[in-house]
């Protein structure tokens, strides 16, 4: 069985982790975009949430190395938690990109 603790652990960081993403966000935005521009206050936010995930997982790397043997959670093995977040970092700068790409294309076609 999974350690309670380290369960509990990781749900509380992840939602101070949204927590602190959003306050960002708000705090040091544009004046003129306060009540616009939802769109890339969604990306910026996802992109720290992604972020300090890739770092939040060390410690279940660690737990996982230290007594745990094969899997850390009844439900994810750590090599496919991982990929997963290497994959979505991966998406998430190519799918960033080409929204940029296409946004400048409309705009200076306008």
């Amino acid at each position: 069985m999974a350690d309670v603790f380290l369960i509990v652990v990781i749900v509380i960081a992840f939602v101070l982790l949204t927590i602190v993403g959003l306050y960002l966000v708000v705090k040091y935005q544009h004046p003129d975009d306060k009540n616009d521009a939802y769109i890339p206050k969604l990306v910026v936010w996802f992109g720290f949430v992604l972020s300090g995930a890739t770092v939040l997982l060390l410690p279940l790397d660690v737990a996982n190395n230290e007594g745990y043997a094969g899997k850390l959670l009844n439900w994810v093995y750590p090599s496919l938690l991982d990929q997963f977040v290497i994959m979505s970092i991966f998406m998430y700068t190519h799918l960033n990109s080409s929204f940029i790409i296409i946004s400048d294309i409309i705009h200076n076609n306008t």
